[in-house]
């Protein structure tokens, strides 16, 4: 072989070696993100609202090598963003600075696609992760540690495979996890999530509106989150509502109603979402 050649192709081997290598998405990330934008995740419900109200906004989300990007721009109503989830092990991870709404919000996505990948239900996965925080316990899997010194927020989400959920039979709405005043005459409304417990509240002190949910059949885990949310939003009429209703069952009064299973149409009045193996119970305190 000419000496020209010999050296070319020594050459090309060296340069071969020292180039960095592009690491392909892996067989998780790719999953994933498969998951993330699928029809039924959060994020491609979020991008159909922007798509409807605000045509302008971009809402977009990506896979490349460096992980998972998602982006927002062109909204007059919050900033651009975007937002990269690095693989690190078994981990989706990311780095957001204190007061970052968007970005935290974004990892809740990602925590959705993650219970979509792996066939669990997201909104158990997600009450799951709360009552975990809630209740101050061991998770490893939706990790947030804070840098106090840097204003950060470091995120790390568990992605590489079902979670163990165990600890959802045992969770229910109470002190640790409503954080909410007692009513007013303010119209508000109040959300919160527990294990396979959740619970919508609209009104005020003098007219409000309870919705629970239950996965699977209602049992003491409902009943018991119903009467603690009472207790906490002190609407009119709640004393004597919790010293009478002493278990779950249809009641009409003057000063309130509860009303079992009641039905898709008066749950979709109150949460437009699929809750496919959920029962519920409404309870209204007013007229």
């Amino acid at each position: 072989m000419n000496i020209f050649v010999k050296f070319a192709v020594m050459m090309c081997l060296i340069l071969t070696a020292v180039l960095p290598v592009c690491a392909e998405p892996s067989e998780m990330m790719k999953g994933i993100y498969d998951a993330l934008i699928s029809e039924k995740s959060d994020f491609s419900k979020g991008k159909a609202i922007y798509a409807e109200y605000y045509p302008e906004t971009k809402y977009e989300a990506e896979l490349t090598d460096e992980g998972i990007t998602i982006s927002i721009s062109g909204n007059e109503y919050t900033e651009d963003g975007s937002w990269t989830f690095t693989e690190d092990g078994d981990y989706l991870k990311i780095t957001l600075p204190d007061g970052d709404f968007s970005g935290y919000m974004q990892a809740t996505n990602i925590l959705n696609a993650v219970g979509i990948c792996y066939g669990m239900d997201s909104h158990l996965l997600s009450g799951f992760v709360n009552g975990l925080s809630a209740k101050n316990l061991e998770n490893k899997f939706f990790v947030v540690n804070n840098d106090e010194e840097n204003k950060t927020a470091d995120i790390s989400i568990y992605a590489a495979g079902p979670y163990d959920m165990k600890e959802l039979d045992e969770m229910m709405l109470d002190q640790d996890s409503l954080d909410f005043e007692p009513l007013t005459e303010d119209y508000l409304s109040m959300a919160s999530s527990v294990g396979k417990v959740f619970m919508l509240a609209n009104g005020n002190v003098d007219d409000l509106k309870i919705l629970v949910g239950e996965y699977d059949e209602l049992d003491d885990l409902a009943y018991q989150s119903l009467m603690n949310v009472v207790k906490v939003l002190q609407p009119k009429g709640w004393k004597t509502f919790a010293s009478e209703y002493k278990e779950l069952t249809d009641v009409q009064t003057d000063a309130y109603t509860v009303k079992l299973n009641p039905g898709e149409e008066a749950v979709r009045e109150m949460i437009d979402e699929d809750r496919t193996g959920w029962s519920f119970v409404i309870t209204h305190f007013g007229r």
